[in-house]
């Protein structure tokens, strides 16, 4: 299940999005007929599959349902080109209709695919994917909203006033009392997002750490540390490709960094940075 929303005026209603997904060394598998967008009415025991106005074969999707107007419910979806983008329903998903296919709202789906409608505002939504992007018109055209840090990934919006929300992203938390005008900082929490943790085999140990945010490393430090915003005390930026491998070499503490294809040396103060190995296509 890659979504699941209630609600607010009937709790017994619920709709949610199964996603048919694998993930492999090589490519990603995402569709088939395990993806497709649901509704209950007795609060989960039975579900009828939503079919009209969606495509055929979807992958990933995401859905809300307004508290503004519970029979308006919002589903952003992944299809094939032309039948992807942001749908909507007024009749409490018996039809859907695509209203925006703004190619912002859909990249990179198997990383986002996040919708929430205002609790207060039939008409206003917003989809989360790198950007954050708002619609005030019920869906058809959208905004990006300026964030402390990219790729966004949950909101919360408050239900008694949607200008409070709280924004998850690959920065960490940031807060907003404005709808979005002004984010407080993120640089007042040991946040990060990690792709790879390593470590040497010496004592005190050093730690490697392959950051969303930067690439940094650490020699040596005597505990796991995160200073993901500012490089302070032991930490050190390494590279600058967030999903990158780091090995430091055994037994010494030079790393290893590969980056797109080509391997990487550096000492512990690396001035430069000299590249071996081959570059792949």
């Amino acid at each position: 299940m890659s979504s699941l929303s209630m609600d607010y005026n009937n709790p017994r209603i619920l709709y949610a999005a199964t996603w048919q997904h694998r993930r492999y060394p090589w490519k990603v598998e995402s569709g088939g007929p395990g993806s497709a967008i649901w509704k209950s009415v007795d609060g989960g025991e039975t579900w009828k599959k939503c079919t009209e106005g969606l495509p055929a074969l979807i992958g990933k999707s995401g859905v809300s349902v307004s508290r503004a107007n519970p029979n308006r419910v919002f589903a952003i979806v992944e299809a094939e080109r032309g039948k992807a983008g942001l749908y909507r329903s007024d009749d409490a998903g018996a039809r859907w209709t695509l209203l925006s296919t703004n190619n912002d709202l859909i990249s990179r789906s198997w990383y986002y695919m996040e919708v929430f409608a205002d609790p207060k505002n039939a008409e206003i939504v917003y989809v989360l994917n790198a950007p954050m992007m708002r619609s005030i018109d019920g869906g058809r055209t959208f905004n990006n909203i300026r964030v402390g840090h990219g790729d966004t990934h949950d909101l919360w919006i408050s239900p008694s006033n949607s200008d409070n929300m709280i924004l998850g992203d690959d920065g960490g938390a940031e807060v907003t009392f404005n709808s979005g005008q002004t984010w407080s900082t993120q640089r007042n929490q040991p946040t990060a997002q990690f792709y790879r943790v390593n470590t040497d085999n010496l004592f005190p140990i050093g730690c490697t750490v392959a950051s969303r945010t930067i690439l940094r490393w650490s020699y040596p430090v005597g505990r796991m540390a995160v200073g993901s915003r500012n490089p302070t005390g032991s930490w050190a930026p390494a590279a600058k490709a967030p999903s990158s491998p780091l090995t430091p070499t055994i037994p010494c503490s030079f790393m290893e960094v590969a980056i797109r294809g080509k391997s990487t040396c550096s000492t512990p103060a690396p001035k430069k940075a000299r590249t071996s190995g081959p570059t792949l296509p």
